[in-house]
């Protein structure tokens, strides 16, 4: 059952964690970089909430059941007038309707009803302005009503996140390509992308800082570099291959990801996306 107690240890060693992560929120900084306290902090965060899941899954299933919830009222730390009578069988059966629903995607409008109602409390808890934004913008979105924070970009970019995260997978080809030293150059493996995309070369070569203006240029050279040492060390597990000293793993490794940076992957990529211009074009007939 959802609500099954786990093993003591495992609950002692979780409570830890929680206490020493409190403990450094409340802190602050403490004498350590800003910068490190905080991206520790959001990993402390999202430690509570995979700690609480439970809760999660069971407003989530609580809203899949058709069940209401009054908002209730905040007064400081605590939350009044919102409280629910139901029975342990109920509450089990919202719980592992909410588990579910994590890899069985309900309906767009069910799952903004669910993530409103379990912001809300949260958002309202924390006094946090955007956040209390948000909630009422995810509420608003059954209606129709698109509201800030989760109003669309005006800039026109053609093909949305999916086109553009399609040109940064092309990106991540052509530094792989270079880096297992299948194709010598930048320049040659633009050509093949080009040629499977359906765009002219110079456009490709404009990508890299696009992309960074979109995807910002932290995250970009990240994934570039990565895929670029993905190819250097595939090479590397080619050459011991070919002198007959890498073991089965990492042959393993090595097929599985030549075929994830395959010219067939990368022919995939451009017939997605080249798509949406094929739809452009029918609907302008």
């Amino acid at each position: 059952m959802p609500t099954q107690s786990k093993p003591k240890r495992q609950i002692r060693k979780e409570r830890r964690r929680l206490h020493e992560a409190v403990d450094r929120i409340l802190d602050g900084p403490n004498g350590r970089e800003v910068d490190e306290w905080v991206v520790q902090v959001l990993v402390d965060i999202g430690s509570v909430i995979r700690a609480a899941a439970p809760a999660l899954d069971y407003e989530a299933g609580r809203v899949i059941s058709g069940v209401d919830r009054r908002h209730g009222d905040f007064d400081n730390i605590s939350w009044r007038g919102a409280g629910i009578i139901t029975s342990p069988q109920e509450a089990n059966a919202w719980i592992e309707a909410g588990m579910k629903a994590r890899g069985d995607m309900p309906s767009p409008e069910i799952q903004q009803r669910a993530l409103a109602a379990v912001l809300r409390p949260i958002a309202n808890i924390s006094l946090h302005s955007w956040l209390i934004h948000l909630a009422k913008a995810l509420d608003a979105l059954r209606f129709g009503d698109v509201r800030p924070p989760l109003q669309p970009s005006n800039r026109g970019l053609w093909g949305g996140v999916i086109a553009w995260q399609q040109r940064l997978a092309a990106l991540r080809w052509v530094e792989f390509q270079v880096g297992a030293r299948k194709i010598a150059t930048k320049d040659a493996a633009r050509q093949t992308v080009a040629k499977e995309f359906g765009v002219p070369v110079p456009t490709i070569k404009d990508w890299p800082r696009a992309t960074r203006e979109l995807f910002g240029p932290a995250a970009v050279r990240e994934e570039l570099e990565l895929a670029r040492r993905l190819g250097e060390h595939i090479h590397q597990i080619k050459v011991q291959i070919e002198r007959g000293k890498a073991n089965e793993r990492d042959r393993r490794y090595c097929t599985h990801m030549e075929a994830v940076y395959s010219q067939e992957r990368l022919k995939e990529m451009g017939e997605r996306f080249k798509t949406p211009t094929r739809k452009k074009q029918k609907r302008g007939k």
